[in-house]
């Protein structure tokens, strides 16, 4: 029931987020952040609570590429700008092919084997979709930069102000879902939206 409620909401969401011009960037991004949060609790509820933590121990799909571990279950901060679908993006940039959102990519593969997420992944506006590589798609921003996943432990090497290379983590001590913000630079944590934020 609370997650055919979740989903109406991000359908309303969605919708709005159709009609919001430049000013609604922020809100656009938080769609895509909440379309996440809500992929990986249906992917709780679907029997998969121990295994959402995404940790070294999960088997991912088979990919072309090898599975990127985390180190002591954090991801670092992706430190170039990115825009991806723009004039000279490459997935094979830094950025795009850093652990970070490889690993994402292997994240977003395994929530999308429930039915529920590939509606919803389906649903979003196609701005939203990042390009598919054989590592899996990919969602991104409303800036066109990839959100990550970040696992418990937190994304270190972020500065902001008053604090160089700090590690963020969920307040909740869960992984999350991370934007760049404007900037599209993950470092640079001052404009980074976090799905833990209210």
């Amino acid at each position: 029931m609370a997650v055919g409620i979740i989903a109406v909401l991000i359908g309303i969401s969605v919708l709005a987020y159709k009609h919001v011009g430049a000013g609604g960037k922020a809100a656009g991004t938080d769609v895509a952040i909440k379309s996440l949060v809500a992929m990986m609790n249906e992917y709780k509820l679907a029997g998969n609570s121990s295994k959402a933590r995404f940790d070294n121990n999960i088997s991912f799909p088979t990919t072309t590429s090898p599975v990127p571990k985390y180190t002591n279950a954090q991801v670092a901060a992706p430190v170039d700008a990115v825009e991806a679908g723009q004039p000279g993006y490459s997935v094979d940039s830094a950025s795009m092919s850093s652990d970070a959102v490889v690993r994402t990519r292997q994240v977003l593969k395994v929530l999308l084997t429930i039915p529920a997420n590939k509606k919803m992944y389906a649903d979003l506006p196609k701005e939203l979709h990042g390009e598919e590589t054989s590592d899996g798609p990919i969602i991104v921003d409303a800036y066109h930069a990839p959100i990550i996943y970040v696992p418990f432990k937190g994304l270190t090497g972020v500065t902001v102000v008053g604090s160089a290379g700090a590690t963020v983590v969920s307040p909740e001590g869960v992984g999350f879902w991370a934007s760049a913000g404007p900037d599209r630079i993950f470092a640079t944590g001052d404009d980074n939206q976090y799905s833990w934020q209210k």
